[in-house]
């Protein structure tokens, strides 16, 4: 195996010294190759800040399984190596600042791809509505977005102008490295055509998708949490700066429709359109701390201001099924049960589950309304069955928290970022399934072994 200055790394037939394969994923120059103790993968380190591992099949050819990168990493990885016993990774970097040592074992089989993020930071992932493309964190404020089957880097929008603002307490910086600008929620338009982007600084920046150009922004620490109406003419932006936490109705030029105010002292913790764009969906929490029994979902007509109803669930985040038939609901630390479903109509309790063993940081309904996935501070992202509360799959790859969960449009595929800095991709799909075990073969199974 050897590594170029093109940004490959190419395998040749030692014997004859035929190229037999050829890796193509990095950005950079590839300065260092390393083999795992059986031959069966292959490590690469680059100047473009990441270090990729591979699998190596005579039939399949090259794969790439993982993909390491970490703040310590950004201006280049230089040196990489497997442990004897091939379950670990060490790479140095070009400024000398760490050496790290990963877990490469297989945790994940239902993954079809990685994607770097931002490690330590609360990054963000969501699907385009046609499917076509997953838009996640990106370094430094910026957002990229992937291909969704080739999982190549098609754009990147911004970073946001202007100075770069200062993590919001003394000693937050941990919370996301770089500048601090770090994506926390990205939500795209029902169309397509705008990327809604809120930072961890509280800036807002909205992206027109196709040029790249922003139409609206916000200043710093005036904005938290964002969502588009089902139509996508209107975009609500929570912000909780002031005394009390109020929710503004802007249009897609970023005109000011409606207000909606909680009481005097009560932030918003959660925001969401309904299913017609008519109401508005929020959660309200005590401003500057925690409330241990959470707050009550908040059902507005946010054209006149007014309360229509209220569940009393307990919650500090709530989630509308796109069917609009019901509500999960998410109770402050690890309350159990860690999530509710709720009848939309009625306000009651359909189902429960608790078998997370962290914090829950986000869910998401499939498009269809039959699947919730959850993301939690345990490292595991788990899909349910809303109605039933029965656990459907239990997927483990994340080193530490998942933060942001997303089901594709056609609910083949599900995406997970976290604060390994990792975007991952898990095949849903029985036949994605077949492929990335087939994919795996070193050699032809018996016909036992195929029925088993």
């Amino acid at each position: 195996a050897t590594s170029s200055f093109d940004g490959s790394a190419r395998i040749f037939d030692a014997r004859t010294g035929r190229q037999r394969f050829a890796l193509l994923g990095h950005l950079g120059s590839v300065s260092s190759v390393a083999w795992s103790p059986d031959s069966t993968r292959l490590v690469t380190a680059s100047h473009d800040g990441t270090a990729k591992a591979w699998l190596v099949t005579e039939r399949g050819g090259p794969r790439e399984l993982v993909t390491l990168s970490a703040q310590d990493t950004r201006n280049g990885v230089q040196g990489v190596a497997f442990s004897p016993d091939g379950r670990q990774v060490m790479t140095g970097d070009v400024d000398i600042a760490a050496t790290r040592i990963w877990d490469v074992t297989i945790t994940g089989d239902a993954e079809l791809a990685n994607l770097p993020a931002v490690a330590l930071s609360l990054s963000a992932a969501t699907y385009t509505p046609d499917g076509r493309h997953l838009v996640a964190t990106g370094p430094a404020g910026s957002v990229n977005v992937w291909d969704a089957r080739t999982f190549r880097r098609d754009q990147t929008l911004g970073p946001p102008a202007g100075p770069t603002p200062s993590p919001p307490w003394p000693g937050a910086g941990w919370l996301a490295t770089g500048t601090g600008v770090e994506a926390t929620q990205i939500e795209v338009s029902p169309d397509g055509g705008l990327v809604a982007v809120v930072s961890f600084s509280g800036r807002l920046q909205v992206w027109d998708a196709t040029t790249g150009e922003g139409v609206m922004a916000t200043d710093a620490a005036s904005s938290e949490l964002v969502a588009w109406s089902p139509g996508g003419d209107y975009l609500a932006v929570a912000d909780n700066s002031g005394d009390r936490g109020l929710v503004t109705i802007r249009d897609r030029a970023g005109r000011e429709i409606a207000v909606v105010r909680e009481e005097p002292g009560a932030s918003v913790a959660s925001v969401a359109f309904s299913l017609d764009g008519g109401r508005l969906v929020t959660v309200g929490g005590p401003m500057g701390r925690d409330e241990p029994d959470g707050r009550e979902v908040v059902i507005w007509d946010w054209r006149v201001g007014e309360v229509e109803r209220t569940i009393d669930a307990g919650a500090y985040l709530a989630v509308l099924s796109p069917t609009g038939e019901l509500i999960a609901t998410v109770p402050p630390g690890t309350s159990s049960p860690q999530v509710e479903v709720w009848d939309w109509t009625t306000g009651q309790r359909v189902a429960a589950f608790a078998r997370n063993t962290g914090a829950v940081a986000d869910v998401a309904f499939s498009a269809d309304g039959s699947r919730l996935a959850t993301a939690s501070g345990d490292g595991t992202v788990r899909v349910w069955d809303p109605r039933s509360g029965e656990q459907l799959l239990l997927l483990r790859g994340h080193k530490g928290v998942v933060s942001s969960v997303a089901f594709s449009p056609d609910g083949s595929r599900l995406a997970s970022a976290g604060a390994d800095g990792i975007v991952r991709m898990w095949a849903l799909d029985l036949d994605d399934l077949v492929e990335i075990a087939e994919d795996g073969l070193t050699r032809t199974l018996t016909d036992e072994e195929c029925r088993q």
